[in-house]
């Protein structure tokens, strides 16, 4: 007797087909990054690829369905326009800080200037547990990812009150990012997790500074050209 495909499964495969990833490997990789964050990495990083999609696709998707929503909703134009001040004569560096604090708060902007920072940090860091640059590299993006999943959620604030939403989100960007980098490297590491606390939240601390600099290198680069 001929085998009949299962109908649930030729649409899973279909779907798949259509963009570029497994399902059921977008399922698993959400739930375990979720529940055991630390040992999943690890288990991919010792070769074991079959059961979670990679790193660089992980965050691609999940940063694009991030920016996806923000952008429909408004969120980062919000942003903008909440931070933005009027130009005048004695407020040049009053209006660079807020050009600086706007263009932190675009998506596109922390995938541009923000990740690169926060993956060199991770690695000068973290290396004394794991010397490997790629692995630190893997790290990064996978928790990077599973930090912006798992704070999706908080765009249902913006629909009951934008300005609750943007508070919000001020105090909780530095926060939440270095809470969860220290629970996903609590497994990853095998370190106590009063030395991963203070090693995440200088991940993020010393990055800052450096992508200030990159961006007020670019406000002055453009009012040099067009102002």
């Amino acid at each position: 007797m001929e085998n009949i495909p299962d109908k649930d499964q030729n649409k899973k495969e279909i779907v798949s087909d259509l963009i570029g990833f497994e399902i059921g490997k977008l399922v698993r990789t959400c739930k375990d990054l979720t529940h055991v964050p630390g040992p999943t990495i690890d288990t991919y990083i010792r070769g074991e690829r079959s059961l979670h999609l990679s790193p660089i696709n992980y965050y691609v998707l999940i940063f694009g369905v991030s920016f996806l929503i923000e952008s429909l909703l408004g969120i980062g134009e919000y942003a903008v326009s909440r931070i933005m001040v009027a130009p005048g004569p004695d407020q040049d560096l009053t209006r660079l800080n807020s050009i600086l604090e706007a263009f932190f708060q675009r998506k596109e902007i922390q995938l541009l200037f923000i990740l690169p920072g926060t993956i060199l940090f991770q690695w000068l860091l973290f290396r004394k547990f794991r010397p490997s640059f790629i692995q630190n590299v893997f790290f990064a993006l996978f928790a990077g990812a599973q930090y912006l999943l798992l704070t999706l959620p908080l765009v249902l604030l913006f629909l009951v009150s934008k300005e609750v939403h943007y508070q919000v989100t001020l105090v909780s960007s530095f926060i939440l990012p270095v809470l969860f980098n220290t629970y996903a490297a609590i497994g990853f590491y095998g370190v106590g997790w009063k030395g991963l606390l203070w090693r995440s939240a200088l991940v993020y601390l010393l990055n800052m500074p450096l992508v200030t600099i990159i961006t007020a290198l670019m406000v002055a680069t453009a009012n040099w050209l067009y102002g």
